[in-house]
């Protein structure tokens, strides 16, 4: 059997078994986990009993993350499946599909930066040049910039506000996607002290709490 038959064959089985499976979805890029079942496939698409932990983040993110035990190479992969429709019963969404989102293999803990939490301002223009931030992590920093403005490789200098105190740090240009009428641009640490690190810590801690306070708002 090829990929896509191991992976129905899992689904069928699922059903078979009412058994359910962990699904995975972010929500301002903290990972939310809920166990689901699936209700049926029909021709390419699948229908998952709804949560509503899931609920806000597939609102948001738009795909459904699994993980499948294949039997071809007995190891586990990652599968993603795009949501079409959800409401408060079931969650429709393609077939699911071996995903190589980077977001399943980030090393460290992330979060979308709520508009005026943070500041960030790139220096090296005359009286410094404040972006917008998009999110944060340990590791590195997304912004948000005019198209073009910075490029592949690009060494950069940051100094980030956050409310527990300042950071200054260096790095480099790794990411560019587009974002509304700009880009979004990934920024790796290159050069940040363990003092620098241990406040975006947390920073990104207090964040989380916030948000996994307003899924179980929201959810309930």
């Amino acid at each position: 059997m090829d990929i896509k038959e191991r992976i129905i064959s899992w689904l069928k089985e699922l059903i078979k078994r009412g058994e359910k499976v962990e699904a995975l979805s972010f929500y301002s890029e903290v990972p939310i986990r809920a166990k689901t079942e699936i209700q049926d496939i029909e021709g390419k698409f699948v229908h998952w009993r709804s949560e509503p932990k899931l609920n806000l983040a597939v609102g948001e993110t738009g795909k459904l993350f699994f993980e499948f035990l294949d039997p071809a190479f007995n190891q586990k992969r990652f599968l993603e499946a795009d949501v079409t429709y959800y409401n408060d019963e079931f969650v429709e969404t393609t077939l699911p599909r071996l995903s190589n989102d980077p977001r399943l293999s980030r090393r460290s803990l992330r979060v979308r930066v709520p508009d005026s939490s943070i500041r960030v301002i790139l220096i090296g223009e005359e009286d410094g040049k404040e972006v917008k931030p998009y999110d944060i992590s340990e590791d590195g920093i997304g912004i948000v910039v005019p198209k073009g403005y910075l490029n592949y490789g690009d060494k950069v200098k940051l100094e980030i506000e956050l409310p527990c105190g300042r950071v200054n740090a260096e790095g480099v240009v790794v990411s560019k996607d587009s974002y509304e009428s700009g880009e979004k641009v990934g920024i790796y640490f290159k050069r940040i002290s363990q003092r620098e690190k241990d406040l975006i810590y947390r920073y990104i801690v207090d964040r989380q709490r916030e948000i996994l306070k307003t899924i179980r708002l929201l959810a309930e």
